[in-house]
C-alpha cells in the first residue's frame, strides 16, 4: 500500500509540475489537472495513514504524558489507542457507505475525465480499515506489554 501511496504522490507532483510549466511557457491550463492532483492527494493521504503510525510518525503530544506516573501513562495510552480505533472504524464504516452510494448512483467527476467517483472514494474506507488494524494491533501490544504503543518500533517488531 505504501508503494501505491508513493506512486499517487508522484502522479500528484508530476501533474502539478506539468500544469505549472504549461501555464508558464504556453499560457495554457488544463482543467482536469486540478482534479487529478486532488484525487492523488486523497489516495496518498489515506493509504499512508497506517504506515505512518506503524513507523511512529503520527503527530502526538508525548511530553505531557511522559510527566505522568506510569499507571496513568498506560491509561492515557489505552484511551488514545481506543479513541483511534473507534475513529478509524467510524471512518471506515461511513466511507464504505459513501463509496456504496457513489457506486449505486454512478456519480462521475466534474472534469472531462468523468472518473467514477467510487474509485477515489474507496480509498477512504481502505485507508481507515488499515488504520483500524494498526490501532487494534497496538491495543493488543499494549495489553501484552504495557509500553508506549506509539513509539517508533524496529522493523521486525512492527505490528502492521
Amino acid at each position: 500500500m505504501l508503494t501505491f501511496a508513493t506512486l499517487a504522490l508522484l502522479v500528484s507532483l508530476g501533474t502539478m509540475l506539468f500544469e505549472s510549466l504549461s501555464r508558464a511557457f504556453f499560457s495554457t491550463s488544463y482543467f482536469w489537472a486540478e482534479e487529478v492532483v486532488r484525487f492523488a492527494v486523497i489516495v496518498t493521504a489515506f493509504l499512508s495513514l497506517a504506515a505512518a503510525g506503524a513507523q511512529g510518525r503520527h503527530i502526538r503530544a508525548e511530553y505531557f504524558v511522559s510527566l505522568l506516573p506510569r499507571r496513568i501513562q498506560i491509561a492515557a495510552w489505552a484511551v488514545a489507542v481506543l479513541a483511534g480505533l473507534v475513529f478509524s472504524c467510524v471512518l471506515a464504516w461511513s466511507g464504505w457507505g459513501q463509496t456504496s452510494h457513489l457506486m449505486r448512483t454512478m456519480m462521475r467527476s466534474e472534469s472531462s475525465l468523468e472518473l467514477p467517483m467510487w474509485i477515489i472514494a474507496q480509498f477512504i474506507p481502505i485507508g481507515a480499515a488499515l488504520l483500524a488494524i494498526f490501532y487494534f494491533n497496538r491495543l493488543v501490544g499494549l495489553m501484552r506489554r504495557p509500553k508506549d504503543p506509539f513509539s517508533p518500533v524496529e522493523e521486525e517488531e512492527q505490528l502492521l
